[in-house]
């Protein structure tokens, strides 16, 4: 169903809010590889857990959820940047590419 034009605002400010903890989280992830310290550790896994709760609260991003999923959080912090990286390579195309003005 096509979506109205508030709706495409909406849809891309939440795929914005995905781009940026995606990028966040990347970052991170290869801070990890580089200093494997638990306060880096930690931060990661906060930056992951608000990636889940902001595609738990948009129901429009439920596909990108189970993405995110098998992404993210069926591996360990360590081998996390290169998924990370395409999480947010695969998000940022999405929000610029996929809502038409």
């Amino acid at each position: 169903m096509p979506l109205s034009p508030e709706g495409r605002a909406l849809f891309k400010k939440e795929l914005n809010e995905a781009v940026i903890l995606s990028e966040l989280m990347a970052g991170q992830a290869e801070l990890l590889l580089l200093r494997p310290l638990p306060v880096v550790r930690d931060k990661l896994v906060k930056t992951l857990r608000h990636m889940r709760e902001l595609l738990d609260q948009h129901p429009r991003l439920a596909a990108l959820k189970i993405l995110f999923l098998q992404y993210a959080e069926s591996r360990a912090p360590l081998d996390l940047p290169t998924p990370l990286k395409n999480l947010h390579i695969l998000l940022k195309s999405l929000r610029d590419n996929a809502i038409g003005e």
